[in-house]
């Protein structure tokens, strides 16, 4: 995420206000950060349901809609 200081000064902003990391340091945030990427999807993307077992996900902007479905029905 350092590759891009306007990316990484937002996403740093919406971390500070969110409850999850407001109480960091500024020095932890700019470590996560470096280990965090962005990822963009196109509405009506469907992701793999394992994806989601083995990443965890921030959402900065716009809504997410998860559903779960049984396959025997």
């Amino acid at each position: 995420m350092q590759s891009n200081p306007i990316h990484s000064a937002q996403y740093k902003a919406v971390l500070k206000q969110s409850p999850l990391f407001k109480g960091l340091a500024d020095t932890v945030i700019n470590e996560l950060l470096k280990i965090f990427h962005r990822e963009t999807w196109r509405r009506k993307t469907v992701l793999d349901p394992m994806t989601f077992q083995n990443r965890f996900y921030l959402l900065i902007e716009g809504a997410l809609e998860v559903m779960r479905t049984n396959p025997e029905t």
